[in-house]
């Protein structure tokens, strides 16, 4: 664990992390970023969120599914329809991968949208739909929880 690793290590790590959310943030938003996604929010974190600019052409879902076909898994949110990125120090090193998967799997989306309609983007999609947001607090706030008691 941070005991093992000591302070000067922890920091090295924490630092390569920040650097390549910064990486994959730059990568998806920069000037030749990927044609269709947004990153939402800029936080100084370790977590990339980022969603579809044209729902109807590129499910956002979708592009989770195309994502974890090549063995990345990001996580689904909801209001809005987006995935993250939780980075950490599996994924340093591998931001020019992972942005030329995302871009890949953006364009394989848009091309098959109904190679992408069903499973958990059918999920999510409907899911949507229901207006009762109420559901998600308890699974945000477990998941800030989780985040600072690691």
């Amino acid at each position: 664990g941070m005991v093992h690793l000591g302070e000067e290590g922890y920091l090295e790590l924490t630092e390569g992390i920040i650097r390549t959310a910064r990486a994959i943030r730059e990568g998806i938003r920069g000037e030749n970023g990927i044609d269709g996604l947004e990153v939402i929010g800029n936080p100084l974190s370790s977590v990339v969120a980022f969603r579809s600019t044209s729902p109807k052409e590129v499910n956002i879902y979708g592009v989770g599914q195309a994502m974890a076909k090549n063995g990345w898994n990001l996580n689904s949110l909801q209001y809005p329809s987006c995935l993250h990125i939780c980075c950490t120090n599996l994924h340093c090193g591998k931001e020019t991968a992972f942005l030329t998967d995302l871009r890949s799997a953006v364009e394989e989306v848009r091309a098959h949208p109904e190679k992408y309609a069903g499973g958990s983007a059918a999920v999510y999609g409907m899911a949507h739909s229901i207006p009762d947001a109420t559901l998600l607090e308890p699974i945000a706030r477990g998941f800030v929880d989780a985040l600072f008691s690691g």
